[in-house]
Order: structure tokens, then C-alpha cells, then sequence
């Protein structure tokens, strides 16, 4: 199981190693495309539409 830090150093990487060259690459139609699905994609949800309750729940 990955530690928090472990966690947010594996999205760091990949935002180097494969969004950033996507974003790089893509066309003028992908980057509308994702642009329009961006929340749904990556998400600026509040914390209890998250796994955060859940998670949370654990500890009494």
C-alpha cells in the first residue's frame, strides 16, 4: 500500500511523463474535447463525493 507521499509523488510523474507530452501532441479537436471533460476527467469534486468519508469512516 502507497503512503500519501508515495501517492501524490506517482501523480506528479505522470502528469510528467504522459499528460504533459499528451497535452504537447494533441490536436486543436482533442484538446477542446478534453478541455469540455476535464472536471469529469480529473475532477475538482468536493471532499464528500470522494473517497475522502470512506476513508475516513475507518476511524471511529
Amino acid at each position: 500500500m502507497p503512503t500519501f507521499d508515495e501517492l501524490v509523488a506517482s501523480r506528479r510523474a505522470w502528469n510528467e511523463t504522459v499528460l504533459k507530452p499528451w497535452c504537447q501532441s494533441a490536436s486543436r479537436k482533442e484538446l477542446r474535447l478534453a478541455a469540455q471533460e476535464w472536471l469529469d476527467i480529473a475532477g475538482r469534486a468536493a471532499p464528500e463525493f470522494t473517497l475522502w468519508p470512506w476513508a475516513w469512516s475507518r476511524f471511529p
